[in-house]
């Protein structure tokens, strides 16, 4: 039967005397399924008047029909498979249920097919993205005859002695909701912000109705931090619904969430949403607050050391400190009697110390910072020889065994001591030595 409003009715031929279960309407095609017949058990209209029989995938008990994605879904409470789709309405393939359940009914939304069952251990709620590939879901045990989808959640009735209702935002996780009347319902659907079930038991009161709510989500900031500060807790929203929350950043060059944890990444401001699950008869729900990082941080600077040197020794490279900037560093000594820089070579010119003193540059998250140490060039002694260049043209080895002599002032050699190993010299004076040229 049809009716253009909903009160005045008219009887219409089917295309079979089958028993039919289910209608749905997709696609601009009206198909109904059932599950008497032989082979027929599928019928289309363009128009719910003239009917057509079309061959179903196999002749199982098909209960419910569904249309979502361009795809049409029939489930099956017998049979081998228990599922069949078809994107036409007319033929039909058939699918592997997640398990063979007795399956009463079959809707569509947000995305995803979901199939509710009259039997099965926890697991009578099955879902799929595609109509083919099923997944079990954990639920409440009950006959769960009907389900549907509305105001961003999926909602299913059944007849149970206390589990009657359960609701889900995903069709993966489900709540049950308690103190529902003891009637047996058997079919619900939504429309108009409204779910509306009906049962076939008890007098008088044979339908009810469960309104799903926008939560109020209030009292939602995240404190203004400086960079290199350390991760921190989000405070949740206040809400009147117990939905769980899950948060994420407009802006990851800013910030990073990991579950409910603030990583700050870089300077400027990022739009945080907290949305939270559908949860009861309250839908999801989103409020935002704008995170700011302001100013440069400190770098901290450490483990910055040079090693003592003798008078003497090669030039060397300076090992940088540590930080947790990535800015380039530039040295400065503050004795160039002792020790001059450049770039990141010493060259020990003077025995003595020296303060030598790191430089990071700025960049844009993190100012400028220094850190010092002290560097030590000692002389050379009988226990701690060197050996001293000066233009290739002058050796002086200097070894535990040889005999010493200090100088006092600048001097020329006009001998070469390579072959008088016996006579070494050591300066306290920072004196010059030359070769004589002859």
């Amino acid at each position: 039967m049809t009716s253009p409003d909903g009160n005045t009715w008219t009887l219409r031929t089917s295309a079979a005397n089958n028993d039919w279960y289910s209608v749905t309407y997709g696609n601009s095609l009206f198909v109904a399924v059932s599950n008497t017949g032989t082979g027929n058990r599928v019928m289309t209209s363009s128009n719910g008047t003239t009917w057509t029989s079309q061959s179903s995938a196999a002749n199982n008990s098909w209960l419910s029909v569904t249309y979502g994605n361009g795809l049409f879904v029939a489930v099956s409470d017998t049979g081998t498979g228990r599922v069949m789709t078809s994107s036409n309405g007319t033929t039909w393939t058939s699918q592997s249920s997640a398990a063979d359940n007795s399956w009463t009914s079959v809707t569509y939304g947000n995305g995803l097919f979901v199939a509710v069952a009259i039997t099965g251990t926890g697991n009578r709620v099955m879902t799929s993205p595609d109509g083919i590939i099923w997944t079990l879901r954990t639920s409440a045990i009950a006959n769960w005859r009907s389900v549907t989808y509305g105001n961003g959640i999926f909602l299913a009735i059944g007849t149970g002695e206390t589990n009657r209702v359960i609701t889900s935002p995903d069709g993966i996780n489900w709540t049950l909701i308690t103190s529902i009347p003891s009637n047996l319902w058997v079919s619900v659907t939504y429309g108009n912000e409204l779910f509306v079930a009906v049962a076939f038991s008890e007098r008088g009161n044979r339908v009810m109705t469960a309104t799903t709510l926008q939560p109020t989500i209030t009292n939602f900031s995240v404190p203004t931090k400086t960079f290199g500060d350390t991760p921190f807790t989000i405070t949740p929203p206040t809400s009147n619904s117990n939905g769980s929350f899950s948060y994420t950043s407009s802006n990851t060059s800013v910030a990073t969430i990991s579950g409910n944890t603030i990583t700050i990444v870089g300077e400027g401001s990022s739009t945080i949403t907290a949305t939270q699950a559908a949860s009861g008869n309250y839908t999801s729900g989103t409020i935002q607050t704008v995170f700011q990082v302001t100013n440069q941080a400190t770098p901290t600077l450490s483990n910055f050391s040079i090693p003592t040197k003798t008078y003497g020794d090669s030039p060397f490279t300076i090992t940088p400190p540590t930080s947790n900037s990535n800015g380039s560093f530039s040295y400065t000594s503050s004795n160039t009697s002792v020790a001059t820089i450049s770039g990141n070579t010493i060259t020990i010119v003077g025995v003595g110390s020296s303060t030598v003193t790191a430089t990071q540059a700025a960049t844009i998250n993190y100012t400028s910072g220094t850190i010092t140490t002290v560097f030590q060039a000692n002389e050379s002694t009988s226990t701690n020889p060197v050996i001293i260049t000066n233009s290739d043209d002058l050796l002086y080895f200097m070894n535990t065994t040889s005999q010493y002599v200090n100088i006092i002032d600048s001097i020329e050699i006009d001998y070469n001591l390579i072959s008088s190993s016996h006579k070494v010299l050591t300066s306290t004076n920072n004196v010059t030595i030359t070769k004589t040229n002859n």
